[in-house]
């Protein structure tokens, strides 16, 4: 299950702060570019986050998450993964994502993703250069992409999500820079 092109982050709009935000295209270390969207808070965030989209790439729902996590007062990038093998360009409904998915290289993502940090980091720093403790959480019987407005059944599993997500960038802040 992967996000519709309505579907929006179970996430309500902050209290209408300013964000900057951009498409922008990055460039991998091997000279690969991919398309990405970036927003960033009113005032300097200590901590960012690299958003990894579904398999079909960047796309609005994702923008918008990013867009939640500026309003939250976080710095947030999300690449898409497909720029090795499918361009910078826009896709629509009908992107062959899955001959995509069989053609992405783990390394591949690495370097993609290494992009997005250092866009992040030409403001903050790593989360383990910062030594800041961190934790993976799952949530049982959740299914991918369960993180949606329209899946009332995990609406406590996002929202449960949503506060340890904003708790931990919290902790970032208050880590040394």
């Amino acid at each position: 299950m992967c996000h519709d092109r309505d579907s929006e982050p179970p996430v309500d709009a902050g209290d209408g702060v300013a964000v900057a935000h951009e498409s922008l295209v990055l460039e991998a270390a091997d000279g690969t570019r991919l398309r990405a969207f970036a927003a960033s808070p009113k005032h300097p965030a200590e901590a960012g986050v690299v958003v990894l989209p579904d398999v079909r790439g960047l796309h609005r729902f994702y923008e918008t998450l990013c867009l939640r996590l500026a309003d939250r007062g976080h710095a947030a990038v999300a690449i898409d993964c497909f720029g090795r093998t499918a361009g910078t360009g826009e896709r629509d409904d009908d992107f062959p994502c899955r001959h995509h998915v069989e053609r992405t290289t783990l390394d591949g993502i690495e370097r993609d993703i290494a992009a997005g940090g250092a866009y992040l980091r030409s403001a903050e720093r790593a989360l383990q250069e910062a030594g800041v403790e961190h934790e993976v959480v799952t949530y049982p019987g959740a299914p991918h992409s369960f993180f949606d407005r329209k899946y009332e059944e995990f609406a406590g599993a996002s929202q449960d999500e949503w506060r340890r997500v904003l708790a931990f960038l919290e902790r970032l802040d208050g880590q040394p820079g």
